[in-house]
């Protein structure tokens, strides 16, 4: 149950007009809890009797003020009409003679309005109260409830409900019949509509609507503009707008008058400044703005929201730079410690060989073949390591099970090696550039499409890291605002990152972009989600029926297809024509270089084995023959 305060108003009343049962019976139906009670009645004792009666009832939560010779000059309306967080309730005597000065101050501070509960009693006939009622600024939100006597059985009032569209507007005083109150039933309300459904319809009324068009009016009215069909190409959010509208206008019947202003006026805030579509809302020119727009916190005192009905993406998108993997492609699968860790592992492999083969060789001394198996151990592992064989002669146990482990060990690593290299090139290149910093550590130049909503935000942004990118790459001294087109043809070259609204600049992508290009597109968020609203004036009467109106919207299916329309999802890239990275000379250079720098090395070391076998002969020719003339003289 909600918290309300009562206001009860009651002005020239006699005696017999007084109903301390009707009045506590209203008190309980519309939850109020706290009241406060305007008299202008004869301080008479019974009277004061039922006074003392109301105030025993309700403890503190009562207050009496007399207004038996009220004056506008003399009454504190701000402080008496004063609530926090709460309703208030108001009950007046319409046959009271101060009634009439007391609406009129009531009138102008707009009083009537959902905020305020009246309880109003007729002691003379309907169209008597409905005169009176119909000169006040009574709208579409009023909850005045007003009981007049039937003075046909004792103690039995009609209720009704009274309101109206817009009595300013034009609009004529309904009232309609909700049941009656008795003292035995208490309330018994016959109508079972919803206040939505008895107020949906505005008789026609007319209100004034102001649109931002940002100069799209080429050769075209503003009608046209607004019911434009098509592909989304530039900004559109009058249109999504005026789409909503036409629900609007669709189930609440009324009209609308446009007035095209020329600027947004994010600065006309103050409540005085009419100057561009916030000042509009903020100096009260207009009943709601075509633009929808996000919620922003300084705008909270000009304008009241309705509820989402779009949600915009203000993205920075660019071209991805291809990745360079250098000369060293052939390194990329593994990192470096796993690397080491294959390396350390054969040589540890070559260790324990090399030891079975020394035992071997110390066993059959004689056999020359055991040196040279000895000497041909990191040959014969690494070989395995590589899938090669090996024409060792293996007598060993545990030479069988190291090279064999190692075997098993050099089949998965090629797997898993071969495995990476064959994936990476099917695959769409990853695209590591995923954050503003990214951006301003980069060599693109940032544009930002030239909007007044984009420029708002960064002059009043506070994170720390766009405010780097705003000083660094956009405020550097080139011109780097430009227009939607302009922005997209420089992404599409390369090398620029472009700020933009996602929801037109997809569908342009789509068009003039390639599918390379498209696959390429890589964007970064470094403003939160725009929820769009659809504005009305500060205190607007038409707030909580365009709320339900809105929502019933969203949930039909309609608001979806809507936004589906004008915002675009961000493009899918094609597999089918994704270019793979292909391996050139460039990223196996290191390799041919080391197979050619082996070569060269074999040949230089085979020229001095040659070399040092013939020099070798040479000398053993040479100390065979001193042995032979030594052998002669001694004969």
């Amino acid at each position: 149950m909600r918290s309300s305060i009562g206001l009860l108003l009651i002005c020239g009343l006699s005696k017999a007009a007084i109903n301390f049962d009707l009045f506590k019976d209203f008190l309980r139906w519309q939850h109020l809890k706290f009241v406060t009670v305007f008299h202008c009645l004869d301080q008479s004792d019974d009277v004061l009797n039922l006074y003392h009666k109301i105030g025993r009832s309700y403890s503190e939560k009562v207050h009496f003020e007399d207004i038996s010779y009220f004056t506008e000059a003399t009454w504190n309306h701000k402080h008496v009409m004063r609530y926090d967080y709460n309703n208030l309730g108001v009950s007046v005597d319409l046959d009271c003679p101060a009634t009439e000065k007391l609406f009129e101050v009531v009138s102008n501070n707009e009083y009537f309005n959902a905020s305020y509960y009246w309880l109003m009693f007729a002691n003379g006939s309907l169209e008597e109260s409905a005169c009176l009622l119909g000169k006040q600024n009574l709208n579409i939100d009023a909850k005045v409830t007003l009981v007049v006597d039937q003075r046909v059985q004792h103690n039995v009032f009609d209720v009704y409900d009274v309101f109206s569209p817009a009595i300013k507007r034009g609009a004529a005083l309904n009232t309609t019949l909700m049941g009656n109150w008795s003292h035995e039933g208490g309330f018994t309300i016959t109508v079972n509509q919803t206040e939505y459904e008895r107020r949906i319809d505005f008789a026609g009324i007319s209100l004034k609507t102001a649109v931002l068009t940002l100069d799209q009016l080429h050769h075209a009215t503003l009608m046209q503009l607004l019911t434009k069909q098509g592909t989304i190409r530039s900004y559109s959010l009058h249109r999504l707008g005026y789409r909503f509208l036409e629900f609007l206008l669709e189930k609440h019947n009324f009209s609308v008058q446009f007035i095209r202003i020329n600027d947004w006026g994010f600065t006309s805030t103050d409540g005085y400044s009419s100057f561009g579509l916030v000042g509009q809302m903020g100096a009260k020119k207009v009943d709601f703005l075509i633009n929808s727009l996000a919620y922003q916190p300084e705008r909270v005192g000009v304008m009241d929201y309705t509820i989402t009905i779009g949600v915009s993406k203000m993205l920075i998108v660019f071209r991805h730079p291809q990745k360079n993997e250098g000369r060293y492609f052939f390194l990329k699968p593994f990192r470096a410690e796993l690397w080491i860790a294959i390396i350390g592992l054969n040589v540890v492999a070559t260790l324990v060989v090399c030891m079975t083969y020394r035992s071997k060789s110390i066993k059959e001394y004689d056999d020359p073949r055991s040196n040279d198996d000895r000497r041909l151990a990191w040959l014969t592992v690494f070989g395995i390591l590589f899938q090669q064989g090996t024409s060792s002669t293996v007598s060993f146990s545990s030479t069988r099970i190291t090279l064999i482990s190692t075997l098993v060990f050099s089949i998965l690593i090629s797997q898993f090696y071969s495995a990476y290299i064959v994936g990476y090139l099917l695959i769409v290149p990853p695209k590591t550039m995923n954050t503003v910093q990214h951006l301003i550590d980069s060599d693109f130049r940032v544009l930002v499409e030239n909007l007044g909503y984009n420029i708002d935000f960064l002059n009043r942004t506070t994170d720390p890291v766009v405010l780097e990118l705003y000083h660094r790459k956009i405020l550097n001294g080139e011109d780097n605002f430009v227009n939607i087109t302009q922005g997209l043809e420089l992404v599409k070259r390369g090398g620029f990152a472009f700020q933009c609204d996602t929801a037109y600049a997809y569908p342009l992508m789509k068009e003039s972009f390639t599918d390379k290009e498209v696959c390429d597109i890589q964007e970064i968020m470094y403003n939160r989600l725009r929820p769009l609203n659809l504005p009305l004036r500060k205190g607007s009467q038409f707030k909580q029926l365009f709320r339900i109106t809105l929502r019933k919207v969203m949930e039909t299916g309609n608001g979806a297809y809507q936004n589906k329309y004008f915002f675009s999802k961000k493009l899918i890239c094609d597999k089918n024509y994704i270019k793979t990275v292909s391996v050139d000379l460039d990223h196996l250079l290191v390799l041919f270089g080391s197979l050619l720098g082996g070569m060269a090395g074999s040949f230089v070391i085979m020229l001095l084995e040659i070399g040092y076998v013939k020099v070798r002969k040479r000398k053993i020719q040479v100390l065979n023959g001193s042995r032979s003339e030594d052998s002669l003289k001694r004969d």
